[in-house]
């Protein structure tokens, strides 16, 4: 994977009630599937007690340019004002590139019952096929007042904030380097211009391709249709045949578009923003056609610390707290407070559509389909073409 400098812009956003009065109903079955049906009582059941007592490290996992960064330490003033306040250091760790590929990291152990981490940050959908598995503890959200502040409501699979706690919202669309190509290129100019032929990846997880490609194609990604479905596969198939298609990526797009060798890409909103501080020709676009949005839940991996994880939680919902994440990582924060800390840093947050979608940019997008994220027959279609 290629390393990626991180910089602490000044431009900065958060998540702020205004202008996402909507967002709540966009996100509210956000990542999963229903998953509580074919739980057991006894597997969703609070757990009777917690042990108090803080770990001697926590242990998380997440996503690259996920984190804030002070320009001059180098350092995660979130991770270390953790560390600051409880006194447990944190053993951060970037090496979920995609949710179906951390899923290939943690499975094994995680069957045979062995630690791995005490918390990771994958989208909802992968958290919902964690906690069916039985892969998940609980949180204790009795340690966890901040919930008062999460401004999106809880998806059916996660009542009470119980398996997943939201950490912050994005948007998927199309990001180019603007030294290679003078605009944005539609959906299906990234499928089929000979200009941009191995010039062009896709994102590997279906929700984020397959969403942008079926309402390109004029259909719904929040309710599919299995024949739309099909007919949208075919499309996306005939792309890689041809040669369109470079490769399917995580994050790891980011540095070949970085460096023009990708001309474009279906790719993560705040990425590009965190990327524009090296270089600002780096451009993102939410398509004429529509773009995907979803959330990533911080959760809890069986035979980690449920207390400190959930102290973790509770530290980051706090507004100011949440506020120096959001602008630290330039994704969409689920505490609506936060605004008006961030605010404080940069009153002009509220102006960049990236970080502070208006009403207008929030009906382009749509979530996908939560039914059809863990489907084993749409995903094996999918896989199928994408050569996974």
């Amino acid at each position: 994977m290629t390393e990626i400098n991180r910089r602490q812009l000044l431009l900065r956003g958060a998540f702020g009630a205004g202008g996402l009065a909507s967002l709540p109903a966009i996100l509210a079955a956000c990542g999963g599937s229903g998953g509580i049906e074919g739980q057991s009582a006894e597997s969703d059941a609070a757990p009777a007690s917690v042990d108090q007592t803080l770990a001697e490290k926590f242990v998380l996992s997440n996503w690259p340019l996920y984190i804030d960064i002070d320009e001059e330490t180098k350092k995660s003033p979130t991770l270390e004002g953790f560390t600051a306040e409880t006194g447990v250091p944190v053993e951060y760790i970037e090496d979920i590139n995609s949710n179906e590929e951390f899923f290939g990291i943690v499975q094994g152990p995680l069957s045979q019952g062995q630690f791995v981490r005490d918390m990771a940050i994958p989208t909802g959908y992968a958290v919902v096929k964690l906690k069916d598995l039985g892969y998940l503890e609980q949180f204790d959200t009795a340690s966890i007042p901040n919930l008062a502040n999460i401004s999106i409501p809880a998806p059916p699979w996660n009542e009470g904030f119980a398996y997943g706690v939201p950490w912050q919202s994005y948007m998927t669309g199309i990001a180019y380097n603007s030294s290679k190509i003078a605009e944005a290129p539609t959906v299906e100019e990234l499928l089929t211009d000979p200009a941009l032929k191995g010039k062009v990846t896709l994102l590997n997880s279906m929700n984020d391709t397959m969403g942008v490609l079926l309402q390109a194609q004029g259909y719904s990604s929040e309710t599919i249709n299995p024949d739309e479905f099909d007919a949208t596969i075919e499309v996306l198939q005939k792309a890689v045949d041809d040669g369109q298609i470079r490769q399917f990526t995580g994050n790891d797009y980011t540095g070949p578009l970085s460096k023009g060798d990708l001309f474009a890409c279906l790719a993560w909103s705040g990425d590009v923003i965190q990327l524009q501080a090296d270089d600002p020709g780096l451009m993102f676009s939410i398509p004429e056609t529509g773009g995907g949005i979803a959330t990533d839940y911080m959760c809890i991996l069986k035979g980690g610390s449920v207390y400190t994880s959930s102290v973790f939680a509770n530290y980051v919902l706090d507004p100011a707290r949440a506020a120096q994440l959001s602008l630290g990582i330039n994704y969409i924060s689920p505490v609506a407070a936060s605004k008006a800390e961030a605010e404080k840093v940069d009153p002009d947050v509220a102006s960049n559509q990236l970080i502070y979608p208006d009403q207008a940019t929030l009906d382009k997008l749509q979530e996908f389909d939560p039914a059809v994220v863990n489907d084993p027959a749409y995903n094996e279609k999918f896989q199928a073409v994408i050569g996974a």
